[in-house]
């Protein structure tokens, strides 16, 4: 596999569609030029047509389950999820260097059935003028309903009580090679696009998808096809349940060359939560810097020439836990109870065992502002316990 980081990161979201910005890195892709292009859904009474009857949908998800993974299971899910899956057109707010202002098109899913959609921020950031179109045709204005930076996530709101909302998976049991699908609007005027594909790796981190200080990447890695437009579709598993979301590509040259990246459903579902509920996500927050144990890491830390060696010299069997780099004056860990210091090792949290930084950042921020944990550290080599009282994460 070609080293990511050479790769050109391209984000899934179709932009400039007429009045491009000068320079803009979201832009180089154009629409898709083809005289077999099709704009519209197939008509009903199609081959394809979408299920969008409750019963018979709940049928369809019950025969489901009961098939093997397989291909005749794939030819099932595209009529359950695509009444659940949206376009979205975004009007770009003028900007000094374009004055016209510009256009942007992406993906959704539906999260309710009263008018709630989630896609990518990328898609709707800077945006007014949102249109939403339902596989059936039916356009509906919507509103930014809340934003999250951090994990480049949003929600819209859209004035519907009917609408079908996905079927919802869960990330943490996906495995490497298992089967996936990808719904969205390639290259923005492809609607409902479906393509078929693998995990090839989960807790792609460190990607520099997100920008933000405090970003939040976990990725899963996909050969799915996947292209401009696609930001904020759904990536699906074989039981019809959305596992994922799509949020970028990494290349050499701005197409899809088989590595997609899709934000795991399950941290999806708490942003997409708390957006509905209060229209911004709050975070628990340490007020820590750490790092994941590496090999080139300990052993600089540790003054050994041996891996083995230095873990002896930390108390460990294995390269496993989160070491902490500083504690930031006046943080909620440094107030912890004995106070949290620097060369700590994290090895628990709650009594739950911590082997990866994301995953304690993740554990961490899902916790409740105020709320008294205990984390488990080892200190020149002893076990110990720290009290902290979780503080709330700054909005940047």
């Amino acid at each position: 596999m070609r080293n990511l980081s050479v790769c050109v990161l391209a984000i899934l979201v179709l932009t400039g569609c007429g009045h491009a910005p000068a320079g803009s890195d979201r832009s180089s892709v154009p629409a898709a030029q083809s005289t077999a292009v099709r704009l519209d859904p197939t008509p009903v009474g199609g081959r394809y047509d979408a299920v969008v009857n409750p019963a018979e949908r709940d049928t369809l998800f019950k025969k489901l389950a009961k098939l093997p993974v397989t291909l005749p299971a794939a030819r099932i899910i595209p009529k359950l999820l695509n009444p659940s899956v949206v376009n979205i057109v975004v009007e770009r707010n003028r900007a000094r260097r374009n004055p016209v202002g510009s256009a942007a098109k992406g993906s959704g899913f539906i999260l309710s059935a009263d008018g709630y959609i989630g896609t990518n921020f990328h898609v709707v950031e800077d945006g007014h003028n949102i249109r939403v179109t339902t596989m059936s045709g039916r356009e509906y204005p919507a509103t930014i309903h809340g934003v999250d930076r951090k994990t480049d996530l949003a929600v819209l709101k859209v004035d519907s009580k009917n609408l079908i909302p996905v079927r919802m998976g869960n990330s943490e049991k996906l495995e490497v090679g298992e089967v996936v699908i990808a719904i969205g609007n390639a290259f923005g005027n492809l609607g409902h696009t479906v393509t078929l594909g693998i995990v090839s790796a989960i807790g792609r981190t460190d990607v520099a998808v997100i920008s933000h200080r405090y970003r939040y990447e976990n990725f899963i890695q996909t050969d799915a096809a996947i292209n401009k437009g696609n930001s904020g579709g759904p990536l699906i598993n074989m039981r019809g349940e959305v596992v994922g979301v799509n949020t970028a590509i990494l290349s050499g040259s701005g197409g899809f060359e088989g590595v997609g990246l899709a934000a795991p459903i399950n941290q999806a579902r708490f942003v997409f939560n708390r957006l509905m509920e209060t229209g911004k996500v709050v975070r628990g927050w340490l007020g820590i810097d750490a790092r994941d144990l590496t090999p080139a890491l300990v052993r600089r830390e540790t003054n050994k020439k041996t891996v083995a060696e230095a873990l002896a010299a930390l108390g460990l069997q294995q390269l496993s836990g989160v070491l902490v780099n500083q504690v930031n004056f006046g943080t909620p860990a440094a107030k912890g109870t004995p106070p949290m210091k620097r060369g700590d090792l994290i090895i628990g949290y709650d009594g739950d065992p911590i082997t990866r930084l994301d995953d304690f950042r993740n554990r961490v921020a899902k916790t409740p502002v105020n709320q008294v944990v205990k984390i488990q550290v080892l200190r020149d080599k002893k076990p110990m316990e720290i009290q902290i009282k979780i503080g709330e994460q700054p909005s940047d």
